[in-house]
């Protein structure tokens, strides 16, 4: 199985106040993103990842927790992970 390689991680401001509302942690988040987990996505989203995976595209999970719904989001060179709202993006 292929890893995301997540680089640098960023969380925001809100991403943390959903995360703590929700009592989980980045770190569960960004373990399921590694795994090309990609959470609460449609099918054609997902497959769209594993192939963006595959030919260096950015990728990108969503997650609804009790606390709301976020997004982590891989860029294209791997550099940068960014844990945020989707209204933040």
């Amino acid at each position: 199985m292929q890893l995301v390689p997540l680089g640098m991680v960023i969380v925001t401001d809100g991403a943390a106040d959903v995360l703590s509302a929700a009592s989980e942690s980045a770190t569960s988040l960004l373990e399921r993103h590694q795994r090309c987990d990609w959470g609460d996505m449609p099918k054609l989203d997902k497959t769209l990842n594993d192939s963006g995976l595959a030919h260096g595209e950015s990728v990108m999970s969503a997650y609804n927790t009790t606390g709301g719904r976020l997004w982590v989001l891989t860029n294209a060179d791997r550099t940068t992970t960014k844990i945020l709202k989707p209204v933040e993006a």
